[in-house]
Order: structure tokens, then sequence, then C-alpha cells
């Protein structure tokens, strides 16, 4: 699919200049994502996760704190080389090289899952897909939690297309001014509770101030 391919494309371009334009060298919103990361590290308190789409192991070194374990996954090379020298200190964080809508070199067990910046992305045709394939990687009522952006979580004005499967595509432009169209869906949170029909229990959606919080037990 054209718009995964190009995402995967995308994100391996912004790489290096990824934790700058994400925020995640702004001392202001540090602060404020004080509670998420001591709300995030209660969640997965010594549970076994599998992370996807970990991208430079921001999140991941925040959950690391409290897991026992993390298999933290990302489709981008450049994004996993990041993300590990980020966490050479964690003896139980792993990495692997994995394509998050197939999983098929994933090994192991996992009590819980995790998820942030990454739901959004996921084209309407394939979300489905997804949870199953993640769910198959799970132990019974395992814990899965997913953060993602509200809309206009963006101050600066973006140019915005549609696909024909009615997919949301944002124009992102890099430093070196290249061009990608990305998947960004804002799914309502009625749309996110039938994606789960059948696959979940214990469903709970927050809203907080420019993104939420999904979280669920998995139904098997």
């Amino acid at each position: 699919m054209k718009e995964i391919e190009d995402l995967k494309r995308y994100y391996s371009d912004r790489a290096k200049e990824y934790d700058e334009t994400a925020g995640y060298k702004n001392p202001v919103a540090e602060k404020i994502r004080k509670s998420i990361k001591l709300r995030h590290q209660n969640y997965f308190k010594g549970h076994d996760v599998l992370e996807i789409a970990c991208g430079t192991g921001y999140w991941t070194e925040v959950i690391a704190e409290t897991a026992n374990s993390v298999l933290a996954i990302d489709i981008s090379k450049k994004m996993i080389s990041i993300a590990k020298k980020r966490l050479t200190k964690y003896k139980d964080v792993d990495f692997a090289i994995a394509d998050a809508y197939i999983l098929d070199n994933v090994q192991g067990e996992f009590s819980a899952a995790y998820a942030h910046w990454w739901c959004s992305h996921i084209p309407k045709s394939k979300i489905r897909n997804f949870l199953l394939n993640l769910h198959k990687k799970l132990i019974s009522e395992a814990f899965v939690l997913f953060a993602d952006h509200l809309p206009h979580y963006l101050e600066k004005e973006i140019k915005v297309n549609y696909n024909e499967d009615g997919d949301r595509l944002e124009e992102r432009i890099l430093k070196n001014r290249k061009k990608y169209l990305v998947v960004k869906n804002f799914p309502s949170k009625e749309e996110i509770y039938s994606s789960l029909s059948g696959l979940a229990k214990n469903i709970n959606f927050q809203e907080y101030e420019g993104y939420w919080e999904l979280y669920y037990t998995v139904l098997k």
C-alpha cells in the first residue's frame, strides 16, 4: 500500500531530527509530559511489553523504568539505531526491526502492548487486521494502551488531502525540504470502540489536552 510505504520512508528520513521536531528536547513540554510518564509507568509496572513503532525510544525509556521487560519494534533501521543508543543501560529492553502489520518475526509472550503516536497513522482499511495480528502476540487478558493526538494538535497550517478510502493525508516537510503525504487520521471514540468490537473488554477512553488515551483488556 503506497501510504504505508510513504510513511516508512518519511520516518526513516525524519529519524535524525525526530526528537527535536517532536518536542522531546523542549524543557517546557517535558514538564507537561511528567504526569503522562508517571501514569504510563504505573500501567506497565511488572509487565512484559510489546511496543509498536517505538521510533527513537523516547517512550520506550519511560515504560522501561517499571516494566519487567520490553520488546520495542519499528520498521525503520535508523529509528531502531537511535533507540538502542538511548537505552543502552536497560538490560531488559530488546529491539527488533518488524512490520507492525505482520509481526511475523516477533517472538515471546507479552502481557501488555503499547503504542504512542502510532494509531493515527494506520489506514482505516488496516485497523482491524492490525489489532487481530497484535492480539495474536499477546497472552489472554493482556493489557493494551494506545495514545495519540486529537485534531488540531499542530499550531501551524498544514495541507490536507484524502485518499479514496477516506484516510486523511497531511503534507509533511522535513528540514531538507523533502515533502511527504502522511496518513494522519483522527478516529472518533465511537469509531475506536467499533474497531475493538469482539476483541476487547474493560475498554476505557480518555481525552486530555491535545491527545487521547485508550486502554483495554484483550478478549481471547
